[in-house]
């Protein structure tokens, strides 16, 4: 009886899992089983933890989407509520730059009348004038030829002057006055004189 006892008590261990020695040793097949039972276990956690990133930074990705398209949609209302704006806005700079060109190209009829005035002789009354870039054309009565060939005289010595045409002359006896019409060609006026 006592032999009975003693070959319960005697334990045997089994041990699954293969020794290095073993592992080496062993066919391809189980050098792959072994190395996805040890490692495989980390790919697979590593795998499965990507995939839970992934799959959580897209609601992040769908928020940051929803609010792009929000900030889009508001600055697009902005740009439709200030088209008005822009419109006039254009349509003023237009307005400033034609005001602009006008200035710049604009004859300083102040300094041309002037210089013109400064040859009417005592006696002569100007009736009528009118100017544009090249010719004066004016009205006038003198009370002697005297005023009238001073006033010639003054007229041709300008440098500027290329020609001057008597329209039409008369004399009132009456009032022992000249009336003419004439037009004075000259230079064109330019802004910097």
């Amino acid at each position: 009886m006592p032999s009975g006892k003693s070959t319960k008590s005697k334990k045997e261990e089994m041990n699954f899992v293969p020794s290095e020695e073993e592992i080496i040793n062993s066919s391809i097949s189980n050098k792959f089983f072994h190395f996805f039972t040890n490692r495989g276990k980390l790919i697979i956690i590593i795998t499965e933890a990507i995939v839970l990133l992934v799959f959580l930074s897209r609601f992040k990705l769908d928020r940051d989407i929803s609010d792009l398209k929000e900030n889009i949609e508001n600055k697009n209302a902005i740009i439709e509520s200030t088209k008005s704006i822009e419109k006039d806005f254009r349509e003023v700079q237009k307005n400033v730059n034609t005001i602009d060109t006008i200035t710049k190209n604009q004859i300083n009829w102040f300094a041309e009348l002037e210089s013109f005035d400064s040859k009417i002789p005592q006696g002569m009354i100007l009736d009528s004038i009118s100017y544009n870039n090249e010719v004066i054309s004016l009205s006038a009565k003198v009370n002697s030829a005297e005023a009238f060939a001073t006033f010639i005289g003054n007229t041709i010595a300008n440098p500027k002057v290329k020609s001057v045409v008597l329209v039409s002359s008369s004399y009132d006896t009456n009032s022992k006055e000249y009336s003419f019409k004439m037009n004075i060609l000259r230079d064109p006026i330019r802004n910097d004189e």
